[in-house]
């Protein structure tokens, strides 16, 4: 079985990776409530989402124009986020909807 992709999120739940990285460089003390999400997709690599901490309960799938952002390995996330001002030192994985590829 493959990791089961959930519909598209509702357009107020969509962050541009520029409206990401505004809101990680609007200010020191705001931007340490951003925090980043990879979810695990074993054919895809991570899906990039992003949490405001001050705003508890909403999450935003991150977008590079019309698709949402992935990086193949954890290695090339985590070299992106590196350079992401003020951006919360924590970054999660959530494994919660993973599941193995297997191959036929």
């Amino acid at each position: 079985m493959v990791f089961k992709e959930t519909r598209k999120p509702r357009s107020d739940a969509i962050w541009t990776y520029q409206e990401f990285l505004d809101k990680c460089d609007a200010g020191e003390e705001v931007c340490s409530d951003i925090v980043a999400i990879l979810y695990p997709n074993d054919r895809k690599g991570f899906k990039l989402c992003a949490r405001d901490n001050a705003a508890p309960g909403d999450e935003h799938s991150v977008w590079y124009g019309a698709k949402q952002l992935w990086f193949r390995t954890i290695e090339q996330a985590m070299t992106a986020l590196a350079d992401v001002p003020h951006l919360n030192q924590r970054v999660e994985i959530n494994i919660s909807k993973w599941q193995q590829a297997i191959d036929p």
